[in-house]
């Protein structure tokens, strides 16, 4: 059989027939699992999202994926606030332990004052930015107890 590597002409369905690859492998050595989203806001007495975080729990992980307070409300614990929701949600649905990541110009102080310790950095990953992997370990750890670096 001849198989030919090229460019894909259409990338988003190169990436769908990849990730549909890839996620049958991993069901071989991974429990059953589902993606479940999680997102919190903060608003402000109009209504306005101010800050808020996103992210989702597979098995017993919550990965939370983006974390933003507008800069006029930065400093007054909304944040702390925003991280401490998205992480109730997390063990709502199951998580034992939370996982982020952040660059060197973004919140890696912040997050470490929120009980995070860094597993793992990357350096120079955009320029002279590293990206730093955080986690927070709840009361049953599992599968992805990463020690620290």
């Amino acid at each position: 059989m001849n198989v030919r590597v090229a460019a894909a002409s259409d990338p988003k369905a190169a990436r769908e027939a990849v990730l549909e690859g890839l996620v049958q492998y991993n069901d071989l050595f991974l429990a059953p699992r589902e993606k479940q989203e999680v997102a919190v806001a903060a608003q402000d007495e109009t209504g306005r999202i101010v800050g808020g975080a996103t992210g989702h729990v597979t098995l017993d992980l919550l990965f939370v994926e983006l974390v933003w307070v507008a800069e006029e409300h930065r400093g007054g614990g909304i944040g702390s606030r925003v991280l401490a929701a998205i992480e109730e949600e997390g063990r709502r649905l199951g998580a034992a332990r939370v996982l982020l990541d952040t660059f060197t110009f973004q919140a890696a102080p912040f997050y470490e004052a929120n009980g995070y310790r860094e597993v793992a950095r990357i350096p120079r990953y955009f320029g002279e930015h590293d990206r730093i992997y955080l986690q927070k370990d709840w009361p049953n750890p599992g599968i992805l107890n990463l020690p620290a670096p």
